[in-house]
């Protein structure tokens, strides 16, 4: 893998720039035509190979999302499409990792999805919701972003369900895995998981202190690195090569994409 893509170079402007008036025209296009929104709907439901389901099928339901009438037809969709096996949560990363800018205005949008898929019984489901909140707290390097996608994690641990403060740890977890540095950045916001420590079970308080431990025995370099993400953050979540190409968000037909679940 490779690090983020930063945002030096003109080439680079310009993509991401694109991606906005892409995702802008989308959500003209089908917040005021009904027929349009169906048209995209019945293409994404065709669709028969995890390998065709491009970006665009993830940006579209993200902007259809934040339509009333449709959430919770886009909620049922998601979860067969996961469920199927056709939508991975490969392609929730590369839906995300790289397109930062673009979707930042719609990251209420993707807080609240991935909030919901943890919230199922289905694990493949719950596996899709971890994916998109470790990608959106290890790409977005904003302070606030980041506090938004935790303050949403850890409100799963402090939930009543055992299958939901179990995902909710597990986000954490891999989050510390991944990028120890940023989360340092809110640790004593992650020991609010403490007030919870009463409703957790042995397997639970394991987890929870195992990232409490990576919290306070961290190395002098880890420590600068999380004072340096006070400002610019980022790092720590790799992308795979070709996630961001123009012709891997529409294209069907040029499917690179690799089917990934996490352990």
């Amino acid at each position: 893998s490779q690090a983020l893509p930063g945002g030096g170079g003109s080439s680079s402007s310009s993509r991401k720039a694109g991606e906005g008036l892409v995702l802008d025209a989308l959500k003209s296009s089908i917040r005021f035509n009904k027929e349009v929104m169906q048209a995209f709907l019945s293409e994404i439901e065709s669709v028969e190979s995890s390998v065709k389901h491009k970006i665009l099928d993830v940006w579209t339901l993200v902007l259809l999302h934040t339509m009333p009438q449709c959430k919770k037809q886009v909620e049922k969709i998601f979860a067969k499409r996961i469920v199927a096996g056709l939508f991975l949560p490969d392609l929730a990363r590369r839906s995300i990792v790289g397109h930062t800018e673009a979707l930042r205005e719609h990251l209420t949008t993707l807080v609240a999805l991935a909030e919901h898929f943890l919230w199922a019984q289905d694990i493949r489901v719950r596996q899709f919701g971890t994916e998109i909140y470790v990608c959106l707290f290890c790409a977005y390097d904003d302070p606030v972003c980041r506090q938004n996608v935790l303050s949403s994690i850890v409100s799963h641990v402090g939930s009543g369900s055992h299958i939901e403060r179990a995902a909710g740890l597990e986000v954490l977890r891999l989050i510390a895995a991944q990028n120890l540095p940023a989360l340092l950045y809110f640790a004593t916001y992650v020991k609010i998981v403490l007030d919870y420590i009463d409703e957790l079970s042995d397997g639970h308080l394991r987890i929870l202190f195992d990232i409490l431990s990576s919290l306070t025995y961290v190395s002098p370099s880890m420590q600068t690195q999380a004072k340096a993400s006070r400002t610019s953050g980022g790092g720590g979540l790799g992308t795979r090569s070709g996630s961001g190409s123009g012709s891997n968000l529409y294209n069907r037909s040029s499917s690179t994409s690799s089917s990934r679940l996490p352990p």
